[in-house]
């Protein structure tokens, strides 16, 4: 390998500092495939899938581990079967073999992709952490929207649950992983697995149950609510009251009815409450 031109941090490679108006050859290094320049420094990809690399060294860039300036190649710490290099002013990308991306040098602005920014060079590769998707499916439980439909983030980071989803004429609850939940999360991490969010979806109705004997009228209500794909929900009925010379055999939705209505399996106490009709039950 050859270089030449500016050489004040020995980005040469040929044991001084001397600007270099010729090429002169790089001391020690053969079977090189590929060459990466940042801004005073060198690097070398050797068909071994070695790194090496010469030249200023301020933000550890060099990767050796230390932020000493080196005048001729030295090794990068750590790191084998590496087929790709590329430099950034400061620091510098690997990609191995096996599709991993490895980062070292400088990192004030995040540029090493660990999910941190530090003032302090870190000077040997470190593995990019796994960027990984979370969707949000809004449509599984009927909805129609969702103001987030999916995006990326790195492993054991913290999941946005802050987005909402439309579904008519229902209430949007929150985000769960499980898609027949009743309950939004109020935290999650992702972990080292892509994850799918499902939108939690409720409705709430009004069942009217009046007492009724032809003479006294009560009336009273009891919400139900039915969550996602339920298309009703059990409405448990309020004790009834009594009336002199009368006695009451269950609720009914007929007013004239003079048997008790026995529905959801549970005799004449529950009766099954379909939307969007409301129920209106007297008791006879």
């Amino acid at each position: 390998m050859w270089t030449w031109g500016l050489n004040s941090y020995g980005q040469i490679g040929d044991g001084t500092t001397t600007t270099r108006l010729t090429p002169v050859q790089v001391e020690d290094l053969t079977d090189v495939t590929a060459v990466s320049m940042g801004y005073d420094q060198t690097f070398a990809l050797k068909s071994d899938g070695t790194v090496w690399a010469w030249g200023h060294n301020n933000e550890g860039q060099l990767g050796d581990g230390t932020t000493i300036d080196r005048l001729t190649p030295v090794q990068v710490e750590g790191l084998t079967d590496v087929t790709a290099i590329e430099a950034g002013n400061y620091q510098v990308i690997a990609i191995k073999s096996d599709g991993t991306v490895w980062t070292w040098g400088q990192n004030t602005t995040g540029q090493l992709g660990n999910g941190t920014s530090t003032s302090k060079g870190v000077p040997f590769p470190a593995q990019v952490s796994a960027i990984l998707s979370v969707t949000y499916n809004y449509s599984e439980n009927g909805g129609t929207a969702a103001t987030k439909t999916a995006y990326s983030l790195m492993k054991n980071s913290a999941v946005d649950l802050t987005p909402t989803a439309t579904k008519a004429g229902w209430e949007f609850v929150g985000w769960n992983t499980s898609k027949d939940a009743t309950a939004a999360l109020a935290s999650l991490n992702i972990g080292t697995e892509n994850i799918t969010l499902y939108a939690i979806y409720k409705k709430t109705f009004t069942g009217t149950f009046i007492d009724y004997n032809g003479i006294t009228k009560q009336t009273r209500t009891v919400p139900v609510t039915i969550y996602n794909k339920a298309t009703s929900g059990s409405l448990t009925a309020p004790t009834q009251s009594t009336y002199t010379n009368w006695s009451s055999i269950g609720w009914s939705t007929a007013t004239a009815a003079n048997a008790a209505v026995t529905v959801n399996g549970g005799g004449p106490a529950v009766l099954l409450l379909i939307p969007p009709s409301m129920a209106c039950i007297s008791a006879h």
